[in-house]
């Protein structure tokens, strides 16, 4: 876990080209495919992209996962549940999961803003087609327009996610709806 949040993206996907396209040979090192002309292609070409930006963000959402079932196993109500003698599953997935579920949503919503990040980096790392290579592109060729409309797409993105996360934190945890309106 500490790997994937230690390692930054860019030195993650070199490595990775290095030993699955240079020594390997399994996948393409760069390039894509559009899914409905070759979906096996294209998930020869997406498989490394995907995995550079998945090992990062898969290890912070798992630490705040575990971080957050550990508090919530420590709370009294908990005891209770094992007291009243219900499995350890239905305590885990009926209500520490529940209560814990907040701040897990709240970091995958978080994540997203980094994802979108770090996809500008991937995008031109394996010449993948997207809003991010766009915008390099548009950087280097000081076509700002293009750079503005990128940016304003990527921020678009990001407030309608934060939007959804508000939401569903909203939805799993009445307190935080009812303490807006006080």
């Amino acid at each position: 876990m500490s790997f994937g949040v230690s390692v930054p993206d860019f030195w993650l996907g070199i490595m990775l080209v290095l030993v699955f396209a240079g020594t390997l040979m399994w996948l393409p090192p760069s390039g894509y495919v559009p899914f409905a002309d070759n979906p096996l292609g294209n998930l020869r070409y997406m498989t490394l992209p995907v995995l550079t930006l998945a090992v990062g963000e898969a290890a912070y959402i798992l630490r705040t996962t575990r971080g957050a079932v550990s508090a919530v196993l420590d709370r009294p109500f908990v005891t209770f549940l094992r007291a009243k003698g219900l499995s350890d599953r239905r305590i885990l997935y009926g209500h520490v999961l529940r209560n814990a579920g907040p701040s897990i949503v709240t970091v995958i919503g978080i994540q997203v803003g980094v994802l979108l990040g770090g996809a500008i980096i991937i995008e031109t790392l394996f010449a993948l087609p997207g809003v991010g290579r766009l915008v390099v592109t548009g950087i280097n060729q000081r076509n700002y327009p293009t750079v503005q409309v990128g940016v304003l797409a990527i921020a678009t993105i990001f407030i309608v996610i934060s939007l959804l996360t508000d939401l569903i934190v909203g939805w799993l945890d009445p307190r935080v709806s009812d303490g807006a309106r006080e």
